[in-house]
């Protein structure tokens, strides 16, 4: 997923708030969990976030999630947050539950 950084998503000093990196990173693994294809949905148990860097308003910033390991009922999944130049932003580690919410088609 793409964003761009806009005056909203900063702190008082001027850089984007972490809460943001981290619902960035936050929603790329909810999407990884998608592409395995099972009927129901996955939950966060809890999520595990670096801040490497920070992002400033203006630049284009993107996020991906990658699945480690998909057991039975929970799943292990990792995201980063880059910058156009590549620079490594942010990185999470999360654990996810299935849940008995089926996902709609």
């Amino acid at each position: 997923m793409e964003f761009k950084v806009e005056p909203y998503m900063l702190n008082p000093l001027g850089i984007m708030h972490g809460g943001i990196m981290s619902t960035i990173l936050d929603e790329v693994m909810g999407a990884a969990s998608f592409t395995l294809g099972r009927p129901n949905g996955f939950a966060t148990i809890n999520m595990n976030v670096d801040f490497l860097k920070p992002a400033k308003a203006g630049e284009i910033i993107w996020a991906e999630g990658t699945i480690v390991r998909a057991g039975k009922s929970v799943l292990h999944i990792k995201a980063e947050l880059y910058n156009a130049k590549k620079h490594l932003l942010a990185k999470a580690t999360s654990n996810m539950i299935g849940t008995a919410v089926q996902v709609p088609i």
